[in-house]
């Protein structure tokens, strides 16, 4: 009974794991497909917890701990589009991007969003989700950044199906710009090819702002990731700005 004996090794393998495994029946009653969508499930826990910030931890529970002006409703829609991949979350300090952002994350990790499969179905999947700040992402990657090797760095944030990546467009020197520039345009282009979601979260404008007389105020984050990066962005992408009572969805990154 080659099929029996599989299952059972399988279900052995999997007790060894840790994956829990039901009491009542015996091995042979554990089809393979179950003992792998449960280490399936395991790793996508593993991973969530693994990026939850502690003080965020409230996010854990999904899109049903935000407020209504964080959106709850226009990311439900944005998890429900196979066809947008990339979601930036725009507004001022402290109003409740990154929260949302975390979310989001519980909400596709544990409810799953919609999918292309390789046969180019939409399917609704449970996502492995993992999040850096940009600048922690960039650290891990230079020479003694990270206790991990770089390759293993990399090929997490390249192959989650949801990465978040925080506070991008922060001020930096121009050998750290184009570090930056180079490295996350490189993510961001392996990602929508593979159909991957990407959240972003700044607290800049889309463009510079400039005074009555000219004189620029503030940079925007067009400027401040380069036209290739940005041009990227664009892609498959669509922003939320948060910015008090009259936040709302913006169909184009204008913001």
């Amino acid at each position: 009974m080659p099929e029996v004996e599989e299952r059972a090794r399988v279900a052995r393998e999997a007790r060894k794991s840790g994956v829990p495994i039901p009491r009542s029946g015996s091995d042979d009653d554990i089809p393979v497909s179950d003992v792998v969508q449960r280490q399936q499930a395991e790793a996508r826990e593993r991973a969530l917890q693994a990026c939850l910030p502690s003080a965020r931890m409230a996010a854990e529970v999904g899109l049903t701990c935000l407020e209504a002006d964080q959106h709850p409703r226009e990311i439900a829609a944005y998890l429900d589009d196979p066809e947008v991949l990339t979601l930036i979350l725009a507004g001022r300090t402290g109003s409740g991007k990154t929260q949302a952002a975390y979310a989001t994350a519980a909400e596709a990790a544990r409810n799953g969003a919609m999918m292309r499969n390789r046969r180019g179905q939409v399917v609704r999947k449970q996502l492995l989700v993992r999040a850096w700040t940009v600048n922690g992402y960039l650290q891990e990657l230079r020479p003694e950044g990270s206790k991990n090797p770089v390759w293993e760095i990399r090929d997490r944030a390249y192959n989650a199906e949801l990465l978040i990546l925080d506070d991008i467009g922060v001020a930096m020197d121009e050998e750290a710009t184009r570090f930056f520039q180079e490295t996350i345009h490189e993510l961001l282009s392996y990602r929508l090819n593979q159909g991957y979601r990407t959240i972003f979260t700044t607290n800049l404008r889309a463009r510079d702002a400039y005074n009555d007389r000219g004189e620029k105020v503030q940079v925007g984050l067009a400027t401040r990731v380069g036209h290739t990066l940005w041009s990227r962005l664009n892609e498959r992408s669509t922003v939320l700005t948060f910015t008090g009572p009259d936040r709302r969805m913006v169909t184009e990154l204008d913001w």
